[in-house]
């Protein structure tokens, strides 16, 4: 999560996390899999602007990354 830049409780129950924060949660853990690729459907439909911001902001890291 730290590679990320995301900060969040890892503790937190998925229940009590925003979709934001639950999507992050999961692109964190394929890449904790070593995940070479990831496939997102529709990534921003139920994201704010300012979340849709921050997912982009991580996709050009993971890009940067060669992921």
């Amino acid at each position: 999560m730290d590679d990320l830049g995301i900060a969040m409780d890892p503790a937190t129950p998925l229940e009590h996390l925003s979709p934001a924060q639950q999507q992050m949660v999961e692109i964190a853990k394929a890449l904790s899999l070593d995940a070479c690729l990831l496939v997102l459907d529709e990534p921003t439909s139920t994201l704010t602007e300012t979340e849709t911001a921050v997912l982009f902001r991580v996709v050009e890291r993971l890009k940067q990354r060669g992921i």
